[in-house]
């Protein structure tokens, strides 16, 4: 449920900033959409965490062991995200030419 009012609440200031402040329509609308695109990710992967784990958000030990917790989450995953793309670059892409 907090989720929702978090996202709700995002979405809001998004749209007032995007009306408040005065760009080039595409480049506006392409910062906006990018960046409700990485605070949902956010959103999401740190709820997710949260209840993976059972903690409860409501008391601030709570809330401190979710975003520690949350921030290890997020280091594994970019590490293994590294770990994926270096293999992949190693790969042979291309066909050895044999006629």
């Amino acid at each position: 449920m907090y989720w929702l009012i978090i996202l709700g609440l995002i979405a809001v200031a998004l749209v007032i900033v995007e009306k408040s402040v005065h760009f080039s329509h595409w480049n506006s609308k392409f910062w906006t959409i990018l960046v409700i695109m990485f605070l949902g990710f956010f959103a999401l992967t740190f709820f997710g965490v949260v209840k993976a784990h059972n903690i409860s958000l409501d008391t601030l030990n709570g809330f401190l062991s979710a975003v520690k917790i949350y921030s290890s989450w997020l280091v594994h995953a970019f590490g293994n995200i590294k770990s994926i793309t270096g293999e992949a670059i190693k790969m042979d892409w291309f066909p050895n030419a044999t006629a």
